[in-house]
């Protein structure tokens, strides 16, 4: 299980890198968010916090204010 939680977050860092590269920050914002989830799973709210705080950062520069 801990395998799967690894690559799912490693998935969830290359959609946010992908949806970035394409001008998505809702997409961004929904992979950070996801991205959290899974390491609060794994007992890592470290990154958990750092996830949310990269998603809050997206959705604040956004010109789309639903996000925030």
């Amino acid at each position: 299980v801990r395998g799967e939680v690894d690559e799912a977050l490693e998935t969830f860092e290359r959609a946010v890198r992908v949806a970035g590269a394409a001008g998505q920050p809702s997409e961004q914002v929904e992979a950070l968010t996801r991205a959290a989830e899974l390491a609060l799973l794994k007992g890592n709210p470290a990154t958990a916090l750092d996830a949310l705080q990269r998603g809050l950062m997206i959705a604040e520069s956004s010109k789309d204010h639903r996000l925030e």
